[in-house]
């Protein structure tokens, strides 16, 4: 999951797999370099307008520290987990139901205190 702070400041985490780890530059160890099929935990990720506007990230358990000029890995080279899309989708789903409760109460309240 991938620290990426959020418009309240706080950071969210997002478990990912390697889902390309072709094309790895020769002067970056292959201790480096992600491999196909393991799962990793995006820490951060930015737009590379250098890049074309492609988004890079950076991850937990592995680092480009030292291999200048890499400082990101390409996040299509990512997918999340099938059974996290799950997760994220009835996570979505009971927001949407908390939502409109909350909306509920809100219009509950004004028909209340017209004031």
């Amino acid at each position: 999951m991938a620290v990426t702070p959020n418009k309240n400041g706080q950071h969210v985490r997002i478990r990912v797999i390697c889902i390309n780890d072709s094309g790895r530059p020769s002067d970056i160890p292959k201790s480096k370099w992600p491999v196909k099929g393991k799962h990793y935990t995006v820490t951060s990720h930015v737009v590379m307008h250098s890049m074309g506007g492609r988004i890079g990230a950076t991850l937990e358990e592995i680092s480009l520290d030292g291999c200048f000029p890499y400082k990101y890995y390409l996040a299509d080279r990512f997918a999340i987990p099938a059974d996290d899309m799950e997760a994220i989708s009835r996570a979505a789903e009971l927001l949407r139901e908390v939502q409109k409760e909350l909306d509920r109460l809100s219009i509950e309240e004004t028909e209340l205190d017209p004031a």
